[in-house]
């Protein structure tokens, strides 16, 4: 990558970088290029297989014990004020219209 493609993805990424930190990373990067270079030079025979480790799920599962709504009736008691159902609640958000 060369000083003006650094200075591109900085202003993508919307980073304000000096001319020293523009010349790290310019290292860095063909540091890392050239890594990449090496890695594409390594010849796998069709028999060799790269796994990684296995996709599980490591979430519980929902078991039903919260149910929507179980409670709302006494949720909108709570509220000290409600509309149609719902909490009512300030406006913090203001529009050009209001």
């Amino acid at each position: 990558m060369t000083h003006v493609d650094i200075k591109h993805l900085a202003n993508l990424a919307r980073l304000e970088l000096t001319e020293e930190e523009v010349a790290v990373y310019e290292s860095e990067f063909e540091e890392i290029l050239k890594y990449i270079d090496q890695l594409k030079e390594v010849e796998l025979s069709d028999d060799v297989r790269i796994e990684g480790t296995a996709a599980r799920n490591i979430f519980r599962e929902d078991d039903g014990a919260v149910e929507s709504g179980i409670n709302k009736e006494t949720l909108l008691a709570e509220a000290p004020k409600t509309r149609d159902g719902y909490i009512e609640v300030q406006k913090i958000l203001h529009t050009n219209t209001d």
